[in-house]
């Protein structure tokens, strides 16, 4: 199995959240115009937020990823 690199993480999370939030918006308003069920209210909203949540944890896995490459390279102010 091939993981993609913590930045590539990152990136993909922050470019999905737009379309989650828009889908969610999306879904909210077929729901109170009872065009769409709660059920899948609840899924737009457990996706947008799930993705939200997993952003800062990412982040801090990119900044360790950092850390630890400045640290091999004994290069401690470096930008990576």
């Amino acid at each position: 199995m091939q993981t993609k690199p913590v930045g590539t993480q990152v990136i993909n999370l922050l470019g999905s959240l737009l379309p989650q939030k828009r889908s969610l918006e999306i879904t909210e308003r077929l729901f109170k115009s009872g065009n769409d069920s709660e059920l899948d209210l609840q899924q737009a909203k457990s996706q947008y937020l799930g993705t939200l949540a997993t952003i800062p944890q990412q982040e801090g896995n990119l900044r360790q990823s950092q850390n630890a490459s400045r640290i091999l390279l004994a290069r401690p102010g470096a930008v990576i």
